[in-house]
């Protein structure tokens, strides 16, 4: 799983590292019980300055690659 970012729609930014999105699966459970029910996308943004600033999306877009 990799995060990319875009000011514009023409250039595409990568940040961070490309991570092993495979523990989000039904199977990554262990044991009786232990099964994980699937995963959820969406994004948020967290003011941690206190300046109360909003991050408005006006889209987001999930590609499976």
């Amino acid at each position: 799983m990799q995060f990319r970012y875009a000011i514009d729609e023409d250039e595409w930014l990568t940040c961070g590292p490309t991570l092993d999105a495979s523990m989000l699966s039904d199977e990554s459970g262990r044991g009786v019980n232990g099964s994980f029910t699937g995963t959820f996308i969406g994004m948020a943004a967290y003011d941690l300055a206190g300046g109360e600033f909003v991050a408005d999306f006006s889209r987001f877009k999930y590609q499976n690659q």
